[in-house]
This record gives structure tokens, C-alpha cells and sequence, in this order.
């Protein structure tokens, strides 16, 4: 079956009705989101404006009644102090009252007696308070709630934290005459059960006795929750609003089941009520709607209720609205809110009708116009096939297709001048192939001359290699004798003293003979000494001659023994030019290599540290030989006072006949022999560097023959 392509009208028609739906049908989605988005918003804004009011009045009204109970709690202990102070003021002043009236009546033990019997009966806060009376050796003198404890001593009671509570009153007494004290103490109708308790005592010095009385703390505590009730049932605001409270066992203290436990109680809807809101004050507080639980006499209906806790307590305090009212107002605005969204999809569905109608149409007028301009393109392709061909841009209906227009005629006009351009490409073509051809054979005559060139190459490279092998060896042999110079300066130096001392023994002994003053044994020592020097020049001149033997190939050699033998030959030339040459005593193993050449390499560099000392004048010329072994390397450094190496000459110290000595000083080949000797035939490294007081040579040698890292 054929399958016929899309045309360019159909597909802009399509296409258009595409876009356009599309773009009504998204701006059509997002006003429905944006729509319904500001209905959730007016929603909200509805139950803030209708909720919030009543929500912040519950709180503010719990807030309110529970920052009374703090504050009351915060007052409670100061209080029961005062009202203890207050009460045995009282006392005391009852006590002096009787002792002051009845003093020069009655006996002592009479006048104890009234003032027991005048202090007995009294009571106060609600019956839990009374006096009691103790002399200061600890005898109970008044014990209003237990009389059996009067006459006898009371030292050792202690309370059930271990403290003497007698004991503590009577310092008390004595220290600062009155105070508090605070203490643990049974109830007479509690027996076996301590309670905390606070009393307060003052001294009554006429009989050596303290007065005091005491509370015990829940007792006044419990006053406190029956003023809190009390006040709570006070409260009422709005139309039906009130303060409710109650335990977290369920018991209710407040409120319309007063009295009840409503733990287990449900509403309407099957929810403990109670339960839920214990739940929220263990929390800390918070906000619950319910339905109201059916309780007689009071009024059914959705009741929304905020809670906050007094933890010490284990209470919960509450207040509540019925919120009927507001949930039809909500309802009916909702119902508006969904009716306005109703209309408006209803309008932009209509304006999506609307727009695509309106680009159908639009797209089949331009459609039909694309049609006509594409017939035109057509026949001005077909003439282009056959030769000049022109399209005028002004009678397409379209900008974009007047541009096609003027591109195709310009492609025209650029295909003929492509043509003329090929034909003269060709022409200067033919021209290059008959200068390659003439190229090709100017090659073919400069290759067989480079021919004869490579034929003697080989024997050319092979005379420069022997030439340069051979300048080697000459600068080498130039090395060693200007060594060999240099050490025969230092030999010579070094036999000079010893030829002194022979000739004057010499002339000692014609002079001792000439006297008649020698004898055999004076004979015999003088010779003996004389030929000791004799053998040490003989021992200096072998060495001299060992030292500049040839190596004959490489070997194992310890390191510092061959470097001390080299400095011994020159040791006492520093010595005579006033230079110290310092030499290390550390052991560093050995190398592989050329032991001769390598004590010369150091010699060396070492006689060119001292003359540097020597040409610059310092004070203190010194030069230092030291060694040390660093894992598998061996270092060597030769440093000296002199001032160090130029920075203009330190890159071609070691090249060869490089010096700054006059030439018959030097020959400028010492350092270059010792770079060459201790890497390419040792393995090593020689490098320079200066320091603060002058330069410093380092030689890195592999030790004991392993490679150098």
C-alpha cells in the first residue's frame, strides 16, 4: 500500500490546531489550579477568621488560669513561712503574757503549766497547725497532737532522713534564737508515713524552752488546690464558655461532672473524650474537637476545647466553645466558593471553543496561500534543471518565503560560477602535473648524490668517535699530571722538614767528632734516627707512586680509607699555606668503582677549595670533608669558608677547560674529570652549591655497590 507524505499545508493546519489547543488547554489547567488553589486559601482564611478569635480566647482564658496557679504556687512556701513566724510570735507573746502577770504569784512549774495549758487547744490552718514546746536538754514540754511524748527526751528522733530533728532545733535555738527548719514527719492519723514539713522556732528564755509550730507542706498544698477550684468555678466567659479541671486519672474537680471519674466516658462518635485529653496535656497542651459526651443537663453539640497541664499536680485545665454556629457559616461560604469555581471553568471552557475555531480557520487561509507559493517553487526548479531560471521574491505571499526565494536564485547564480571556476582548475591542474613531472626527475639526480654521501657517512662518524675517545684521554692524562704536579708541590713541602732535620743531625755528628765527644752508642742512635726519616721519604714516595697507578678495573674499596690516604699526601701542604682541612671519622661503608681515580677525583676538588681560600684571603681558611650514610647512598660533602661559586660561572664549573685562574695555573680540566669519573664511571652524582660561608661539593655514591635511586 503507498503511503503518501504529509504536505506542508496539512501539517501547518494540524499543527496550528495543536498549538493552539494545547496552550488554551494548559492556560485553561493552570487558572483551575490557580482557582482552586485560592479556594484551599479563602478556606483557610474562612476557618482562621472564623476559628482563630475563638481558639486564641480558650487559650488566653487556660493561660490565664494556669499562670495563676504558678504565681499562687510561687507564693505558697513564702506564705506558710510567714504565717508560721506570725503564729509563733503570737505564742511567745502569750507565754511572756502569763510569766510577766503571774511571775511573782506563781511557781516556776506553776507558770510552765499555764503556759502549756494556754498553748494546747489552739489551732489553725483549717486544724492542721498547733504548738509544741521543748526545753533545751531535749524534754518535750508541749506536744498538743501527741501528748504521750511530753516528759520525755527527744534527742536521739530522728527523722526518716536521718536527721535529729531535736537536735537541730535546740542549735538552732541557741545560735540564732529563731528560724526555720525543714524536716520529714509523720501525721497522727497516717502513721508510718513521712510527709515534708516546715516549722518555725523561737527561744522563750524564762523557762530555757523554744516554742514552735509547724505545717506540713501537701497540707498546705491541698489548701492551695481548693482555693484554685474555687476560683475556677468563678470563671465564665463568652455566651456558655468556663474553666474546667481535672486529674489525669479522670477524676473531674471542676466543671459539669465535678466529681466524676470520666476516664472511660464517650461521645457520639465512640472517642474517650477524656482520654484524648489527658493525652494532649502529658504533651503539653494543645488544641481537641469532639462531640459534647451526653451528661444531664448539659447541652449536646461539637465542642472544640484547649488543655494545659500542671504536671506536679497531674492536672489538666481546659476551656471549650461550641463551634455549631461556625461550621454552618464555613459550610455556606464553601458552597459559594464551589459555585464561583462552576462558572469560571464554564467560561474558559467557552474561550477554548473560541480560540480553536478561530485557528482553524486562520491555519486553512495560510495553508492555502503556502499551497500557491510551493506551486511557484516547484517550476522554478524544474527551469533550473535546464538552465537560467529566476523566482521574484515580491510575489510570495510570505517574508520567509521571499527569502527562500532569493536563496535559490543566488544558489543559481553560484552554481554557474562554481562551473567556471572548475574549468579553471582544471587548466591550472595540467599546469602542476607537468612541474611534478619535471620535480620527479631533479629528485631522481639529488637522490643518487645523497647516495654517495651515505656511502662514506659510516667512516666519517667512525674517525670523530676515535677523535673524541682519544681527546679523552689526553685531557685525562693532562688531568692526572696536573694533579700529580699539584701533589708533588705538597710532597715536596711535606719532605722538606725531614731533609732539615737530617742535615743537622749530620752536621751534629762531624761537629761531636770534631770535639773528640762521639761515641759508638750516640753514633748508633743519631743513625738510627737518620735512617726512620730516610724510610719515611722512601714511604712517602711509594705512596705518591701508588696513588697515580692506573685502575686496572672496577672493585669493591671502603670509602673513607682510600679518601684518607689521598688527603695524607697533601695534609701538610694545607698545613703550610695555614689552610685546615678537616676530615670526617665516620665509617660509611664501601662502593663499587675505581678507587685511585676516585681519591684523586676528591683530591681534586679539595685543592681547589683551598686555593679559592687562599686567592680570596679569608680569615680562618678551612676546608671540610664529611660523610655520612643516608639507607643505600653514601654522601659526601667538601665544603669550604671562601665565599662561594658566581652565579654567572656555576653552570659551567664542570666544563672542560673552564677556569678563572691564569692559564699557567690551571688547565681548567680538574672538576670536569671528577664530574666524569665519580657518574659515568662510579654511578654516581657531583653537584655544586653555595652556602652561607662559601661553596659546597656533594658526591652521591651508591653503597655497597647497589644502584644509586
Amino acid at each position: 500500500m503507498k503511503r503518501f507524505a504529509p504536505t506542508l499545508p496539512r501539517t501547518l493546519l494540524i499543527n496550528m490546531v495543536v498549538i493552539v489547543t494545547v496552550s488554551v488547554g494548559l492556560f485553561i489547567l493552570l487558572s483551575l489550579a490557580f482557582e482552586s488553589w485560592r479556594l484551599d486559601e479563602e478556606r483557610t482564611d474562612l476557618d482562621r477568621n472564623h476559628r482563630e478569635p475563638l481558639k486564641q480566647e480558650l487559650k488566653r482564658q487556660v493561660d490565664g488560669t494556669v499562670a495563676f496557679v504558678a504565681f499562687k504556687r510561687s507564693k505558697l512556701e513564702k506564705q506558710a513561712e510567714e504565717e508560721l513566724r506570725q503564729r509563733v510570735l503570737e505564742a511567745h507573746a502569750i507565754a511572756s503574757h502569763i510569766v510577766k502577770t503571774y511571775g511573782a504569784t506563781k511557781s516556776p512549774q506553776e507558770l510552765q503549766s499555764l503556759v502549756r495549758e494556754a498553748l494546747r487547744p489552739i489551732r489553725f490552718a483549717g486544724g492542721k497547725g498547733y504548738f509544741f514546746a521543748t526545753r533545751l536538754d531535749g524534754v518535750e514540754q508541749l506536744f498538743a497532737d501527741r501528748p504521750a511524748f511530753e516528759g520525755q527526751n527527744l534527742l536521739t528522733m530522728q527523722d526518716t532522713e536521718g536527721r535529729y530533728v531535736i537536735r537541730d532545733m535546740i542549735k538552732l535555738a541557741r545560735r540564732q534564737d529563731e528560724g526555720l527548719y525543714r524536716y520529714t514527719w509523720s501525721k497522727p492519723d497516717k502513721p508510718g508515713t513521712h510527709y515534708r514539713k516546715i516549722s518555725y522556732i523561737k527561744r522563750f528564755a524564762p523557762f530555757n524552752w523554744f516554742i514552735g509550730t509547724g505545717l506540713y507542706l501537701d497540707d498546705v498544698e491541698q489548701q492551695l488546690k481548693s482555693e484554685v477550684l474555687a476560683y475556677i468555678e468563678q470563671i465564665r466567659f463568652g455566651s456558655d464558655g468556663y474553666i474546667f479541671a481535672a486529674q489525669w486519672d479522670g477524676l473531674s474537680l471542676s466543671g459539669p461532672a465535678k466529681g466524676k471519674n470520666m476516664l472511660a466516658v464517650t461521645d457520639a462518635n465512640g472517642n474517650r473524650v477524656v482520654e484524648r485529653l489527658i493525652s494532649l496535656a502529658r504533651q503539653g497542651g494543645g488544641y481537641l474537637s469532639y462531640h459534647m459526651p451526653d451528661l444531664q443537663g448539659v447541652r449536646q453539640g461539637v465542642k472544640l476545647s484547649y488543655v494545659q497541664p500542671i504536671k506536679d499536680w497531674q492536672w489538666y485545665i481546659g476551656a471549650g466553645v461550641y463551634t455549631e454556629d461556625i461550621e454552618a457559616a464555613v459550610r455556606q461560604a464553601r458552597q459559594e466558593m464551589l459555585l464561583r469555581l462552576f462558572r469560571t471553568v464554564s467560561i474558559l471552557v467557552f474561550v477554548l471553543i473560541c480560540f480553536v475555531s478561530f485557528a482553524v480557520w486562520t491555519s486553512r487561509r495560510a495553508a492555502q496561500k503556502i499551497a500557491g507559493a510551493l506551486e511557484q517553487f516547484s517550476r522554478f526548479f524544474v527551469q533550473a534543471e535546464t538552465g537560467a531560471a529566476y523566482l521574484d521574491p515580491a510575489s510570495l505571499p510570505f517574508e520567509e518565503l521571499q527569502t527562500i526565494a532569493r536563496a535559490a536564485n543566488h544558489m543559481v547564480e553560484e552554481r554557474k560560477r562554481i562551473e567556471e571556476d572548475i574549468q579553471q582548475q582544471a587548466h591550472r591542474l595540467a599546469l602542476e602535473v607537468a612541474e611534478r613531472q619535471a620535480a620527479q626527475e631533479s629528485l631522481a639526480v639529488s637522490k643518487q648524490a645523497l647516495e654517495e654521501i651515505n656511502a662514506t657517512l659510516e667512516e666519517r662518524v667512525a674517525a670523530e668517535v676515535a677523535a673524541n675517545v682519544e681527546k679523552n684521554r689526553i685531557m685525562f692524562q693532562q688531568g692526572r699530571l696536573a694533579a700529580m704536579g699539584e701533589t708533588m708541590a705538597s710532597i715536596a713541602h711535606q719532605w722538606r722538614q725531614p731533609l732539615n732535620n737530617l742535615a743537622i743531625m749530620l752536621q751534629s755528628l762531624l761537629f761531636d767528632h770534631e770535639r773528640q765527644e762521639l761515641d759508638r752508642a750516640t753514633l748508633e742512635q743519631q743513625v738510627g734516627i737518620g735512617m726512620e726519616m730516610v724510610t719515611y721519604l722512601s714511604k712517602t714516595i711509594d705512596d705518591f707512586r701508588n696513588f697515580f697507578l692506573p685502575d686496572q678495573a672496577q672493585q669493591a674499596f671502603a670509602i673513607m680509607p682510600a679518601l684518607r690516604k689521598g688527603v695524607a699526601l697533601v695534609q701538610d701542604g694545607f698545613a703550610g699555606y695555614g689552610v685546615a682541612l678537616q676530615v670526617s671519622d665516620a665509617d660509611v661503608g664501601s662502593t663499587v668503582g675505581y678507587p685511585h681515580e676516585f681519591a684523586r677525583a676528591v683530591l681534586s676538588i679539595i685543592t681547589n677549595a683551598k686555593e679559592a681560600c687562599l686567592e680570596r684571603q679569608v680569615a680562618n681558611p678551612t676546608v671540610t670533608l664529611m660523610a655520612e650514610r643516608r639507607g643505600s647512598c653514601v654522601v659526601i660533602t667538601i665544603s669550604d669558608n671562601a665565599g662561594g661559586v658566581s652565579p654567572e660561572i656555576m653552570e659551567r664549573i664542570f666544563d672542560p677547560y673552564f677556569t678563572t685562574k691564569q692559564k699557567s695555573q690551571g688547565t681548567g680540566l680538574g672538576l670536569y674529570i671528577a664530574k666524569m669519573v665519580i657518574e659515568k664511571n662510579m654511578g654516581g652524582r657531583l653537584s655544586v652549591a653555595n652556602s652561607a660561608h662559601g661553596a659546597v661539593f656533594r658526591i652521591e655514591l651508591p653503597a655497597g655497590g647497589a644502584a644509586l635511586q
